[in-house]
């Protein structure tokens, strides 16, 4: 099954992105579970990084929670809020970077 994931950002983050980024980064790296999509959400001019978008594959929701809710941008208190939710595929056109 697929869950998206919606991470929203603090209000005042600070510098807590660039301070845990590359221990982000090696969390999601190293994790079980296939991920299809990932990356910032951002301000409408793409400057300023107000949170995180992830679809995972994966069996459960409590598979997804594990990986998400040790991630260091959730545990250093970077993402005020988490939303997962299931999602069905009906169309995808996306293309590798």
């Amino acid at each position: 099954m697929l869950w998206t994931v919606y991470c929203k950002n603090t209000p005042h983050p600070g510098d807590l992105r660039s301070r845990f980024f590359e221990s982000h980064m090696t969390h999601l790296n190293a994790c079980p579970l296939k991920i299809l999509v990932g990356g910032p959400l951002t301000s409408d001019d793409g400057q300023s990084a107000l949170g995180s978008f992830l679809i995972f594959e994966a069996e459960s929701r409590k598979d997804v929670e594990e990986v998400v809710f040790q991630d260091p941008f959730f545990t250093s208190g970077l993402w005020e809020s988490v939303e997962i939710l299931g999602f069905r595929m009906v169309r995808s056109t996306l293309e590798k970077p």
